[in-house]
Formats: C-alpha cells, structure tokens, sequence
C-alpha cells in the first residue's frame, strides 16, 4: 500500500512540476517541486529494498540474479535467436553475440561515437525525415553497431539488449548490415528478422519462469488505437463549427504532457498532438487476423485511460497500444502513453496513462 501511495503521489508531483516549468513559476519553486520529489522517488527506493527484502518472488522479478552463460542458452535462446547484448565505455564499446551454442565478443567504438550516431537517426526520424540524409544516417549506425555481427544474423530472431541512447533506437528500421560494398539499397532489419527488445536476458528467464503455469487468458487480442486528441478533431460531437485555422486551448488537464511532447518532437512544440491516421489501419490488420469472438477493438473515445485500466483487458493474452508514447528522461518510470485527452463532446478528460498505472 505504501509503494503504490508512492507511485501516486510521485505522479501528481510530475504533473504538477510540469505545470510550472510550462507557466511563469519562480526558480524557488521550481527547486522546491525538485527536491520533493527527489525526496520520495528516495523514500520508494527504501520502499522496494523492504519488499525486495521480504519477499523473494518480488525480489526475483525486480532484481533477477544474472545468469550464467550456460543458463542463458538453456533458459533464453533457441536454435533460431541470437541474443545481441551491448555495452558502452568511454573509450571503447562492447558488443557480445550469444547464441544456443556460441558466443563471441566484439569490440565497438566508445559511447561518445556511438551516442551521436543514436541520437543523429533518432532526430532525423522525429522530425518524420524520409530522404537521403535518414539513409545515410541510418546505414552510419548500422555499420557501427551491426556490421561486427553481420555473417551471423541469417534470418534469425534478434533479442537486443540495449545499452545508453540505443535504448531510442528502433532497430527493426536499421538496414541490412553489409557483408560487402554494394550499390543496391539495403532493406531493413525487419523484413527478415523479428526484433524483440529486452531489459536483459535475466529478466525474460524470470517472466518465462513466473508465466509457466498461468493459465492463458481466454481471449486472443485487443487492440486499443486512433485515439482523441484533441476538441476540434471531426469525431467529437459539434454544436457549433469549429473556427477554421484558430489555435487550440491547452486544457489544464493536459499540461503535464506538452513538456514531453516538446521533449520528444512529436509535435515540434505545437498543441494539440497530431492525430495517427495510421493506427487505425495498424488496429484493423492485427484484428481481421483474430477470430471475431477472441479480439476486441477500442478505437476513438474507447481507446481511454478507462478503457486501459478498467480491467477488462486482462482476458486478452495480446493487449496492442497504438498510440503516442511519451518519455520522461529525468524518471524514466514516470513516461507514458497518451490515449483519448476528450470526450465525445470535447470537454478534456485524463488520457495519461503513465509507466507507474501500468
């Protein structure tokens, strides 16, 4: 009950610090939203270290012992994995490449080289960069931290256990490595291999271990997608016509996403966040693969924060967000997903729902 009592209180603190960074506050107040939190993000600390204490289950999945070697291709990797494990050093970088019955150890460039380079595709891509300049910034980074292992990718699935600023990289959009000069356009990572992202090996033999002998959800997959954002958009309910071209109000209740949203680049800074026209087809080519009584579709004013934690997604053994995500980079466990900010008749709603809710 404390740690969650935490959680909340840690929550309202975020929301309420980024109010004032987002209004006129004064440089006292602001150091003194800091250091409270700083405060109880210490005392949740101490919270954790007492459960992690009296409970081992608890401790196990929060602070897995490391595995052996050994354990690892026994307990994680099968004959179609390879496990890509990264690590960045001020003066040199290290990658190792684990499979069912081999590992092999690679020497990288140091953090500094390969975080620009992360960072470079990272910017390119949020500001929705499409030509030349996002290839060649892609192929950079590709050949830097993929190109070492490029003979042992074949088809397989990769399990990638980032380290730094490749935690922002998709890997699934990097290119091919190359083997050899070629003038022909790579494809990238994903149209050959699945990309699966991992905290650590450890974790996921903790998660396979707790998932044993569950008893799987009756129902296949739900998939929440297009949500609101915004009173001017089309689906909310209309009593009078929206005045073409006139900025949009930032609801109270949404202050404290529009740091992160500037934070990130979704928007450049600009309110209301875009509308992803994309995810509703996304939504409707995951269900049609799903029979119709073992998916469930929330779309629009659905796809809530309700909807999320109300309860009845846990019959679904796939749950598929399609929505913004926004990061926290200061406490990264206070990040989150936005999902529908109104209602159908405009009026702002909490859509937040943060690393801590879920």
């Amino acid at each position: 009950d404390r740690e969650r009592a935490l959680r909340q209180r840690l929550a309202g603190l975020a929301e309420r610090q980024t109010q004032l960074v987002s209004g006129n506050a004064t440089p006292d107040q602001l150091v003194a939203i800091a250091r409270q939190i700083e405060t109880d993000l210490g005392e949740h600390q101490n919270v954790l270290a007492k459960l992690r204490a009296s409970s081992p289950r608890y401790a196990a999945l929060m602070q897995p012992e490391p595995l052996t070697l050994a354990q690892m291709q026994a307990d994680v990797l099968d004959g179609d994995t390879l496990l890509l494990e990264y690590f960045l050093g001020s003066e040199r970088s290290y990658l190792w490449a684990v499979t069912k019955d081999a590992l092999t150890t690679y020497e990288l460039p140091g953090r500094a080289e390969i975080e620009a380079a992360a960072r470079r595709f990272y910017d390119l891509l949020s500001t929705h960069e499409t030509g030349a300049e996002l290839q060649r910034s892609a192929r950079a980074l590709s050949d830097m931290v993929l190109a070492p292992v490029a003979d042992r990718l074949q088809n397989r699935r990769l399990a990638i256990v980032a380290d730094g600023a490749l935690h922002y990289v998709p890997f699934a959009a990097l290119p091919e490595p190359r083997l050899a000069i070629t003038d022909a356009r790579p494809q990238p990572l994903i149209v050959d291999h699945e990309i699966v992202s991992l905290p650590s090996a450890s974790a996921l033999s903790v998660l396979r271990h707790e998932s044993r002998d569950r008893i799987a959800a009756p129902r296949l997959v739900a998939v929440v997608a297009d949500p609101v954002f915004d009173a001017n958009d089309v689906r909310v309910r209309r009593k009078s016509a929206p005045t073409p071209g006139r900025a949009t109000e930032r609801p109270a209740e949404h202050v404290g996403l529009l740091r992160s949203v500037e934070d990130v680049g979704v928007s450049q800074g600009h309110w209301p966040l875009p509308r992803l026209l994309g995810t509703r087809r996304e939504a409707r080519a995951i269900l049609s693969l799903a029979p119709s009584g073992k998916r469930r579709e929330a779309l629009d004013f659905e796809a809530s924060r309700e909807t999320a934690t109300g309860g009845d997604l846990g019959g679904y053994q796939v749950i598929h967000f399609a929505t913004h995500a926004l990061i926290n980079n200061q406490h990264p466990e206070l990040s989150g997903l936005v999902l529908s900010l109104v209602d159908e008749d405009g009026r702002a709603r909490d859509g937040f729902l943060r690393l801590n809710d879920i």
